[in-house]
């Protein structure tokens, strides 16, 4: 950590305290200038930290942000600056800002090697999804198909057997609505036409399937958009349409919903919006539908969030960003050689 003062009068900063930095930053004994340090920064951040100084000169607070510095051996550190203004007490003068700095790579290394984890566990969920899904589609649903042929005939034979006949009637509907079910479940846990169709299309026959299973009104805006939208971008917006509709139909007493896929420059953003009962975002709950939904945006480097309250309609948004960033292995390689951009 690093303790440190910069005075705006003569764009100098002093250390006050430095210990465990010193060895890995390329820091002055004395005072420095301010271009100076901000030499030893990452290109890309330069700009922010000069711009967040100006802020704070004009308009007083605290600051925390986090930016990249060269290693004395050349590596990229990722480093957490906290600060304020002090002002001086006869307000004379802009003051200085104080501050620390902290290396905070370790940190960073190991949120995206979560990250990556969690990722992973949900490509194994999803080719769990897909194996069930054709094992009900292929198998069981094929079974079942056949199970209502066999009753049919023997519906036919039973012509002068009312009371059998009608039983047998009874038992091809059942069997019917055993095979639509298991037909919604297949497509309801692997959608082939995300795969061959994209969002949009994957996106109108959720919505059709959970209005008519539940008798829910359900406005879809979703234009086609011209963008080759990448695979994991689309199944976690995919995922997240699913399980918010899910939560709809059991915990809101919602009578419609509007799902919303809109495109902007360079982003593609998913809401879903209901006119139920609301909740409290930050009250703790047992589910943990609204925790994948937030995981899964996260393994895209995606945005996620809840609006709502009690008594009030609820506001699921997803978005999600093109061209796709870098795959997290190569984020974490990057990370674990000191390349990282």
């Amino acid at each position: 950590m690093t303790a440190w003062e910069y005075d705006p009068a003569n764009e100098t900063i002093v250390w006050v305290d430095r210990n465990t930095l010193r060895d890995k930053a390329h820091e002055p004994a004395g005072p420095a200038r301010f271009a100076d340090v901000l030499h030893h920064v990452h290109p890309d951040d330069r700009s922010m930290l000069r711009d967040l100084a100006i802020r704070i000169f004009n308009e007083g607070g605290a600051f925390s942000t986090e930016f990249r510095m060269f290693a004395k051996n050349g590596t990229i550190r990722w480093m957490l600056g906290k600060g304020e203004l002090l002002r001086k007490a006869d307000l004379s003068g802009t003051g200085k800002i104080v501050g620390v700095t902290l290396d905070v790579s370790e940190l960073k290394r190991t949120q995206v090697e979560l990250q990556e984890l969690a990722k992973r566990l949900m490509e194994a969920q999803e080719e769990e999804r897909c194996r069930i899904s054709r094992e009900l589609h292929d198998d069981i649903g094929q079974r079942v198909a056949l199970l209502g042929i066999e009753l049919d005939l023997v519906r036919q034979l039973l012509q002068e057997h009312q009371p059998l006949r009608e039983r047998v009637e009874r038992a091809q509907l059942v069997t019917g609505e055993l095979g639509t079910d298991l037909h919604q479940l297949s497509h309801a846990l692997h959608s082939s036409k995300l795969k061959y169709l994209g969002l949009p299309a994957a996106l109108r026959e959720l919505c059709t399937r959970m209005a008519d299973k539940h008798s829910l009104a359900i406005e879809l805006d979703c234009q086609e958009h011209k963008l080759s939208l990448p695979e994991e971008e689309a199944l976690a917006l995919f995922r997240v349409a699913q399980e918010a509709l899910n939560n709809v139909v059991r915990h809101s007493g919602a009578t419609s919903v509007r799902v919303s896929l809109s495109q902007t420059a360079g982003e593609l953003r998913l809401l879903v919006c209901d006119d139920g009962n609301g909740f409290d975002p930050t009250a703790k709950t047992s589910g943990i539908g609204l925790i994948g939904m937030r995981e899964r945006m996260r393994a895209v480097q995606g945005d996620f969030q809840i609006i709502s309250a009690p008594g009030a309609a609820t506001e699921i948004h997803a978005t999600v960003t093109f061209p796709s960033p870098l795959p997290l292995g190569t984020v974490i390689r990057q990370l674990k050689a000191g390349t990282i951009q």
